[in-house]
């Protein structure tokens, strides 16, 4: 049989629109993120004094891009989408894949700080638990999701430091012997206090903030027909072309702007000492 033949006359699956405002917040997150390691290079890597950026302001500048980052892929886990979900799972695999690459390379590069569980890893991690969940998050009411995932995260949120609470306040101290359990242990969040890494992100408690972003989404999509397709408001479509180009492309931008960040930094110094 012709499948071409077959299929004329059939209307054809309206494509899942492109949402530039998605698009132009994550740029404009991966430009802060490029501006925050050109920063960290200088002061870790080559040597250079910076008080601000060794104290609350850049822990506060770091914190807001990996927030956000986890918010926006959360947001996006939760769009109508015309993949297949071996699709889905391919790219969450990729994405666990690359953060492999980086470990690799970060015992050559860092050796003192090795990157185990990188935000890459813990994205493709929390991208195929959501797969499987998929069907219970998307029957779970919206708003009460969004309200527990948010307060499970602040509650969450020092897991890593042997406690519950958030950013220094504790609320209750964990036993010290959950958190002896290696790398198994730690992929979950169960390892000593503050594990030595440049980067590092368990799936406990950054699940929530992804499942946060996950039921946002839930909670502004609109049916736009009987057919019960589901869209963003119209907001959504605006867009900075400039920023939403990056926003596009942001796991290439995030492999390739380590290496030209160190190659400049090398060049500057060579150029300044010569």
């Amino acid at each position: 049989m012709d499948k071409h033949r077959a299929g004329r006359g059939a209307a054809a699956p309206a494509a899942a629109p492109r949402y530039g405002l998605v698009d132009t917040l994550r740029g404009l997150t991966v430009l802060s993120m490029v501006l925050y390691h050109l920063a960290w290079d200088r002061v870790f890597l080559f040597g250079h004094q910076s008080a601000w950026y060794t104290g609350t302001a850049g822990y506060v500048w770091q914190q807001s891009i990996c927030w956000t980052f986890i918010l926006i892929s959360g947001f996006c886990a939760a769009l109508p989408s015309r993949t297949r979900p071996a699709g889905r799972v391919r790219r969450a695999l990729a994405l666990i894949g690359w953060g492999l690459v980086i470990t690799v390379v970060s015992f050559f590069v860092i050796p003192a700080q090795p990157i185990l569980f990188g935000i890459l890893t813990f994205l493709g991690a929390a991208s195929l638990v959501t797969a499987a969940l998929d069907g219970f998050l998307r029957r779970a009411a919206p708003g009460a999701g969004l309200g527990l995932c948010l307060a499970a995260f602040a509650v969450l949120r020092d897991f890593n430091d042997e406690r519950l609470g958030f950013e220094g306040l504790t609320l209750l101290p964990l036993p010290h012997g959950w958190f002896e359990l290696g790398p198994a242990g730690t992929f979950f969040g169960l390892q000593e206090a503050r594990p030595v890494m440049a980067d590092y992100f368990s799936l406990i408690p950054w699940i929530f903030l992804f499942w946060a972003g996950f039921f946002a989404c839930r909670c502004l999509l609109r049916r736009r027909s009987a057919a019960g397709d589901e869209v963003l408001p119209a907001l959504f479509r605006q867009s900075l072309p400039w920023l939403a180009l990056p926003g596009r492309h942001t796991l290439a931008v995030y492999l390739l702007h380590q290496p030209v960040l160190y190659g400049l930094l090398t060049l500057m110094a060579w150029l300044a000492g010569s």
